[in-house]
């Protein structure tokens, strides 16, 4: 990168987004669509940003933005509602199991 320490920081933000977004939806902060539309703008924002202050042109750093920055949000938001729903699965199998459970007790 020849854009000194901007590009890193811009880079850094990109992380944080990303891990915003996956925390955000596994601790359900926000609603799914706020939290899923906040992280894919805010990594393409970020990786737009990386291109432009690593010294290519706008067009190109638009095209990296909308490529690796919506590409990784998307995969990020993916893994996090798999774990999400599995979590929502796996604990209402849980209850239907300990309703079954006392019915049988009696």
């Amino acid at each position: 990168m020849n854009g000194g320490l901007l590009p890193v920081l811009f880079f850094v933000v990109f992380a944080l987004v990303l891990l915003g977004g996956y925390v955000g939806i596994r601790r359900q902060v926000a609603p799914v669509t706020a939290l899923c539309i906040l992280t894919v703008l805010g990594s393409i924002m970020a990786m737009f940003l990386v291109g432009l202050t690593s010294g290519d042109s706008w067009l190109h750093a638009a095209a990296v933005g909308l490529a690796v920055g919506g590409t990784f949000a998307l995969i990020t938001l993916l893994i996090a509602l798999y774990f999400e729903r599995k979590e929502q699965r796996r604990s209402a199998a849980d209850r239907d199991a300990g309703y079954s459970a006392d019915k049988n007790d009696q």
